[in-house]
């Protein structure tokens, strides 16, 4: 045990092989030492203290990535305030994660007197920063931020957001609802505990206005959602569950000031803001986020703020990415993105397109070929000359598609929504019903029949089932690892009958290969050879062929020669050994090409091949196999054929393949399945899948890191929950059962309630009381019960 502690960073925790020894500590880099270093001379070591067994993975990344700020209109376009001394900037930093880092990320003055102070918003993991921008500007300060590991995370969208405080509008009406609640609830005491009141006839009435009051604002700000609601649906011809729920209130509120002024009865104000309140409750429960995910992104979130720029005088220069221009000359360095549809003009192009085809092979892009946007370069720096400016890239126009101005709502009505439709207008023929037969009889009678039978009647539960029913399964989601957007994305989740599944990246991990040989057993010669050649590749196949190869005797070659992306010679004893793709080996394979193959050969005889399969994700078969019992099941992928076979012998017959499929090949897919009246979910997990996951009903993305980037979509899911799939499903779909059964509940109670109001003996006060009763009874059967399933179907 001790042994390992030495072995381990000081500042990040890492495991270090080359130790770097500083005040008698142990560090696994030079960055680390400098960190420590600025915390130690600014008296700050209580990091350490606080950061104990939570300490971070330092991530400390190139400066020159951070070159672009120097420009005076890219750091302007990121400031949220500027005057004529401070500067207001908000950064999102990923590796934000424990107490210690809002300490350190809190302190900054101390590091750099130019810092007025700092602020963190840790479920966001944003941070604040107030800065005087004459004495250290943009650049420096992200350096700063950098350099104790907290490097913020800069795209496209970062100087595009911007803040919804609908959030807050929701709570400060659910605050005064239960305020004004609260109140009245004190106010009407006397009237429930004693029967001497009615002699303190002056004071009683006092209450009962000052009750009329304090429901005021109740009515018309916190619940004015629902009359607006209603409204609208009623200019759309449709009538929704808020309807009746507005149609509710105002007979309570006009039924409560009646009896107040004509002073015939007491009001009913404590029911009326007591509903308010726990509807607005329910939405709240409803509407739960999560602030550290974003749903809603587009490429902006994926392509670089700005890019370098060569002018004709050789000059290189950053520039905002919306400032680039046709047959402007760009250099895009090792792991950069192509931000424009481009032709290569210098360098070899070894492009990674699995974000825009879905393609995980690298494509070798020749001088003067075409390099679509949204590539990332793998290899050392190329320059390319723009074609198409970015928002006319092949990428961008993805995002032109109709699917994406559509509402993202999906235009699907929920349960309720259905349900209410026929629920307000029987409600509203019984009243009617009983109107005209009590009218002539007692017409004063008839109107409390009337009241009596429109309070009893408010569909309160009706309208709270569904929000706390799937904002309790969202929570038992969350505590899973995966993040749904919203609760009506649970309600669609339930109705899915088809499940499309991208290949590349969702049911594989993009970082591993399976490796086979064509070889069953290597000459010891050339074993020896090949274990040379791999252990000196940079290449991570070769370094994973090497890990497959059994143990050999190393060589010492004669010479070695590695040609980026492509395979590798070496001279040995006067042969030449060659290991690589068959374009590197001057074999022309046709289709077989187009294989994830690397061939050796021996004098230029052909000696044998590497097979790199995908590395497809643990419990995949299960999931599938337990999936097509309720679903029908689809893969569609951008990848050639070359896992057709083994795909097959995996998952059987039925799941039905598709490969090739370019982003809008997927798209159009998904619309032909939904054309048969089929509802789709669509999993993804990349830019390529954004078109799929926005027409589905239900569109998840699977992510590695689910801080990081994710297409437009539904849901989250962290990779490592993937097996719990199934279990996902079908608690959505028991969250539905869950529905319905708190539906036939509170129709059971407004059958009878009716039953006692239309024959006139339920007065309208008895019935003002039985409502907030009914709905705390629903609120506590779907809690109650949703989470028993939760439990039982995720364990």
């Amino acid at each position: 045990m001790e042994e390992k502690k030495a072995k381990e960073c000081y500042h990040c925790g890492s495991p270090c092989e080359d130790i770097i020894v500083e005040d008698k500590k142990n560090f696994c880099c030079t960055g680390c030492v400098s960190v420590y270093k600025i915390l130690n001379e600014s008296d700050m070591c209580e990091f350490y203290d606080l950061s104990d067994k939570n300490k971070f993975q330092a991530q400390i990344e190139d400066q020159s990535k951070f070159a672009f700020l120097k420009e005076e209109k890219v750091a302007n376009s990121l400031l949220m305030f500027k005057d004529q001394n401070f500067a207001q900037v908000e950064f999102y930093i990923p590796n934000i994660h424990c107490s210690s880092c809002i300490w350190l990320l809190e302190n900054l003055q101390k590091l750099d007197e130019s810092i007025s102070w700092s602020r963190v918003n840790f479920t966001k993991k944003m941070v604040h920063i107030q800065f005087k921008h004459q004495e250290i500007d943009l650049f420096r300060l992200v350096n700063l931020l950098n350099h104790i590991a907290y490097a913020p995370k800069i795209t496209l969208d970062s100087k595009d957001n911007k803040k919804d405080d609908s959030k807050k509008k929701k709570l400060y009406k659910l605050g005064i609802a239960g305020f004004f609640w609260g109140n009245i609830m004190f106010l009407a005491l006397p009237e429930y505990l004693t029967d001497n009141w009615v002699s303190h006839n002056d004071l009683r009435m006092f209450f009962q206005y000052l009750s009329g009051f304090f429901a005021i604002p109740v009515m018309f700000y916190s619940g004015w959602e629902y009359f607006e609601s209603a409204y609208k649906g009623i200019r759309s011809k449709y009538v929704n569950i808020d309807f009746p729920i507005a149609l509710g209130l105002i007979v309570i509120f006009l039924r409560s000031w009646y009896e107040v002024i004509s002073q015939t009865g007491t009001g009913y104000f404590d029911s009326l803001t007591a509903l308010v309140f726990f509807l607005l409750l329910g939405k709240m429960f409803q509407d739960r986020t999560y602030h550290f995910l974003s749903f809603d992104r587009d490429y902006k979130s994926y392509f670089p703020i700005a890019v370098t720029k060569i002018f004709k005088d050789g000059i290189e220069k950053n520039i905002p990415l919306g400032e680039v221009t046709e047959k402007d000359l760009l250099l895009i360095r090792n792991d950069e993105i192509v931000p424009a549809d481009s032709i290569l003009s210098k360098g070899e192009a070894y492009i990674d397109n699995s974000f825009v085809t879905g393609e995980s092979t690298l494509i070798q892009v020749e001088v003067g070929d075409k390099i679509f946007a949204g590539g990332r370069q793998k290899g050392a720096s190329i320059e390319v000359i723009v074609e198409n400016v970015v928002d006319q890239s092949y990428l961008t126009k993805l995002w032109s598609h109709d699917i994406f101005q559509k509402n993202t709502q999906k235009n699907i009505q929920s349960f309720t929504d259905r349900i209410s439709k026929y629920f307000t207008l029987v409600v509203l023929l019984i009243a009617t019903i009983a109107f005209m037969f009590w009218f002539p009889k007692d017409p004063g009678g008839a109107f409390q029949v009337v009241a009596a039978v429109l309070i009893v009647a408010c569909p309160c539960a009706l309208a709270l089932a569904a929000p706390f029913t799937h904002g309790n399964i969202l929570s038992w989601f969350s505590r899973n690892k995966l993040f749904v957007k919203d609760a009506l994305s649970v309600e669609r989740m339930s109705e899915v009958t088809d499940i499309v599944f991208d290949k590349t990246g969702t049911l594989t991990i993009s970082n591993e290969k399976d490796i086979s040989c064509s070889q069953e057993e290597i000459e010891k010669d050339t074993l020896g050879v090949l274990k040379t050649i791999t252990r000196q590749s940079n290449h991570p196949v070769g370094r994973m062929i090497y890990d497959f190869l059994p143990e050999a005797s190393l060589i010492r070659p004669d010479s070695f020669v590695e040609a980026s992306e492509q395979g590798a010679t070496l001279i040995f004893q006067g042969k030449e050994y060659k290991l690589g793709l068959p374009t590197y080996l001057e074999m022309d394979l046709g289709r077989e090409q187009n294989k994830t193959r690397l061939y050796w050969s021996v004098d230029g005889e052909i000696g044998g091949f590497f097979q790199i399969h995908n590395h497809y994700r643990a419990d995949m078969k299960k999931v599938m196999e337990s999936l097509k019992k309720d679903y029908r099941l689809h893969i569609l992928s951008g990848d050639n054929e070359g896992e057709k076979e083994r795909l097959d012998q995996m998952l059987g017959k039925h799941v039905k393949l598709n490969f090739n499929q370019s982003p809008h090949e997927k798209l159009e897919y998904i619309q032909g399945l939904q054309q048969k009246g089929r509802k789709i979910a669509f999993i993804g997990d990349g830019l390529n899948d954004a078109g799929g996951l926005q027409q589905s009903e239900f569109g998840m993305s699977i992510s590695e890191n689910i801080n990081s980037f994710s297409p437009a979509c539904d849901a989250i899911l962290d990779a490592e929950k993937f097996q719990k799939f199934t279990q996902f499903m079908r608690l959505s779909r028991i969250s539905k059962k869950i529905i319905y059964a708190s539906f036939v509940f509170s129709f059971a109670y407004n059958i009878v309630g009716l039953a006692f109001a239309i024959a006139g003996k339920l007065s309208p006060i008895v019935s003002a009381i039985l409502m907030p009763i009914s709905s705390i009874s629903i609120v506590v059967f779907v809690t109650l019960l949703s989470t028993y399933w939760a439990k039982k179907v995720l364990r």
